[in-house]
Order: structure tokens, then sequence, then C-alpha cells
């Protein structure tokens, strides 16, 4: 847009300096007619460059949700408000990802009659989940000649949000790692209407239970491990989406992004159709602190994945597991969905009511689950 706005008036000054050659060297009415024509053209086209100043209105219309790897339909309307026609209008919009950060720039060129409207329709499509803002970074209108330019930055936006992929899976036999898969099992057996929850592991000393003696982890450690039991009555769940992502590979991030969303909404889904109320929570450096919302149905489960769609990730100072575990819970599950590159953070924080989920893992798992079932 620059090169050509340059060379028009590098085209222009040449013609200007020609006419006036002709003008001074020659005596005829041609001479005399073509450089009063340029004069009067220069002083229209001042004057036009001024009165199409702020003339264009814009507005962009979308739909509000949208599956990923899906193309989504957008319209943008613009409406000349001025009397003179516009003949070259350049528009840049500019296309955040805010879960991924990804940025891509979009131009396009039109034109309007005098007091027109048109409808300009766009195709949107994200490789990725996440919530995308489309904004008008500026407007260009230029001249017949493109001689000047005015530049006009409206407030004209709106937001896609690209919903993640729900697979069918549950939370039965999750696991950090393998080295800490036993560890990390839920454990409850109903005797009449009380349950019993595994709260702590101990080395076996005499005088304990041999009914409680975790055999799997026991022959992996070399050593007799005991499971200690209290009676719960009421299971207090909470589903954390870890925020804080060390990552160098920015393309590989984006991906694992991608994945713990469809973890953490596939896992909304599976505590939904349960009908279990569950907390769902997530560290928010914009805020810097925890966010917890209370998760009792499908309406609820819709707003909270809208707006974790655009919660940052990166690498910050806390993760979500140790902003909640600064609150005292009792009696509380906590499922934390993460990725296989937090592992050492998994392994300082592995207890017995804590079950982080591994979102490749998880995945890899239920969409084998489900092969298996379709054969």
């Amino acid at each position: 847009m620059k090169q050509r706005i340059l060379l028009s008036r590098i085209v222009f000054i040449i013609l200007w300096i020609t006419v006036v050659f002709f003008y001074v060297f020659s005596s005829s009415y041609t001479a005399l007619f073509l450089f009063y024509f340029f004069i009067c053209l220069t002083i229209v086209t001042c004057i036009y460059g001024i009165l199409i100043k702020d003339k264009v209105e814009i507005d962009i219309m979308s739909q509000a949700i949208a599956k990923k790897r899906t193309n989504s339909s957008m319209t943008i309307q613009l409406k000349n408000k001025s009397f003179l026609p516009l003949p070259y209008i350049c528009c840049t919009l500019l296309i955040q990802n805010k879960l991924t950060n990804e940025i891509t720039k979009e131009e396009f060129t039109t034109s309007l009659f005098s007091y027109a409207t048109k409808n300009i329709s766009f195709q949107i499509y994200s490789e990725h989940c996440g919530k995308i803002d489309i904004k008008v970074k500026n407007i260009r209108v230029q001249d017949l000649f493109r001689l000047f330019k005015r530049n006009t930055t409206p407030n004209a936006r709106t937001e896609i949000a690209y919903m993640p992929t729900v697979v069918e899976g549950n939370v039965d036999g999750v696991y950090a790692t393998k080295e800490m898969a036993e560890a990390a099992i839920f454990f409850s057996e109903r005797k009449g209407d009380v349950q019993e929850e595994m709260i702590a592991l101990k080395e076996y000393v005499p005088g304990d239970h041999v009914k409680q003696i975790h055999w799997k982890l026991s022959s992996k450690l070399d050593e007799l491990m005991i499971k200690e039991l209290a009676d719960v009555r009421e299971e207090r769940i909470v589903l954390l989406l870890e925020t804080s992502l060390n990552m160098e590979d920015s393309g590989e991030q984006i991906n694992t992004i991608d994945q713990m969303m469809d973890t953490f909404a596939s896992l909304l889904q599976y505590f939904v159709e349960e009908e279990k109320q569950i907390y769902v929570g997530w560290y928010d450096e914009g805020i810097k602190q925890l966010q917890m919302e209370l998760m009792y149905g499908k309406d609820a489960m819709g707003r909270i994945i809208r707006e974790t769609l655009s919660v940052p990730r990166g690498d910050f100072k806390a993760t979500s597991y140790e902003a909640y575990i600064q609150k005292e819970h009792e009696s509380v599950i906590v499922y934390h969905v993460t990725t296989k590159y937090n592992k050492q953070s998994i392994k300082e924080n592995i207890q017995t009511n804590y079950i982080p989920i591994i979102a490749e893992d998880w995945l890899e798992q239920s969409k084998q689950s489900m092969n298996k079932g379709a054969v």
C-alpha cells in the first residue's frame, strides 16, 4: 500500500514537472490548458481528501460459538456517509487467539458509491480452540489517483469462541506417570451408606490389618505399604486446569494447550453426565490469583469453558495447584489437568487425594477406548 502511494506521488510529480516545462517553453493553448488543468486537479484532490475524512462506518457481525477446525462465517458491513464516492478503501483486520496468542493480519480493498452500504463476507478458520478476537485495526481511504490517504481507527470488533473437542472418557484409573500410578488413584468402597476414602499411605507395622495392604504399590517399592482409610459421607471434587507451562517450542506449547482444553472440557462433560457438582479452578496470571467456580450443570459448564478460553498461558511463578493448596480444604478430591512437561511439579505435589491427569495420555487412552468400543 505504501509503495503504491509513493509510486502514484512520484508519477504525479513527474507529470507536474513535465506540464510546467511544457507551459514555460511553449506558447500553445494546449500547454496553458494542461497547466491550469493540473492546478485545478491538485486543488480538487486536496479538497476531496478533506471531505472524505472519517466518512466510513464499519461494523462486524459473526457467530458467537464455533467448532475448531471448521469455517465460521463473519460479515463486515461498510457504510459511506459522504456524498462523494470512495474509490479505494483498504481495511486491516487483526485476528488474535487469546488462548494460544496466535496473531494474524488480513487486508481487503473495496470501493463504495455515495451513501452506499456494502456487506463483505469472510470465512474464519482456527486449527485450535480459543477465544478469537477480531478487530478492525484501521481503515485507509484514498482518492482516485492515490495521492492522499485518510486513516481511521474504528472501534469495531467481535469475538468467536472456538470450543474444544469433547472426548468420551472418565476419571477411572487416571494417573500421572507409571511410577506414581498406584499412589495417585482414589480408592473408595461402599459399606452401607458410608464410603471409605484412602487418605494416606504408610509403611506396614505389626498389628496393621492385612486387608489394608496396598499390594501393587508394595510390589513396586519392595516393602509393604498400608492404606489408611477414613469414613466420608460426601465427596467434594475439585477440577483444576493448569495455566502455567514452561516450554521452549511455541508450536508444541500451542498443541499442548489445545490438548489440555480438550481434556478439561471432556472431564467437565463427564461430571455433568454423572450429575456431580464440582468446583472448577485455574490460576489467572492477569489478576494473579486462583479463580474458583461452582459447576452445577450444562449452562455453567459452557460458561466456564468460554471463560477459560481467554485465560493467559505461560511460565508463571505459581501453578494452579500451588495457588490452590494455599487454601484449606478438607476431604477434597483434586483432579489436576496438566501436561507431561510439568512432571517435576507433579512429583513434588503427589498426594493420595491429588490426581494429576496428563492431557496427552488421557486423550490417547480415551480415543483407544472409543476405538475398541467401536470394534
